[in-house]
């Protein structure tokens, strides 16, 4: 997926991003995760770092508009 190449996101702060989106907590996705909320929150660090994006909501309109650009793209 080009969101994880492009800003070299691991596969679990991919699946962090994309709980994010859904308006999930820390200590929520911890539990789906079976990791510790800190372990999340780490996650979650490293992505706004990554992505020079450090509020939730700027991080949740990124996320979403690279899967509906992704979306739109595949339906082409």
């Amino acid at each position: 997926m080009d969101i994880v190449n492009s800003f070299h996101l691991t596969k679990r702060e991919f699946e962090c991003l994309s709980w994010l989106s859904e308006g999930m907590t820390a200590k929520e996705m911890a539990i789906k995760m079976n990791i510790s909320h800190r372990t999340v929150e780490q996650y979650v660090k490293s992505i706004k770092e990554k992505t020079h994006l450090y509020k939730r909501s700027q991080l949740i309109y990124f996320f979403k508009r690279e899967i509906e650009s992704i979306d739109i793209f595949l339906l082409k």
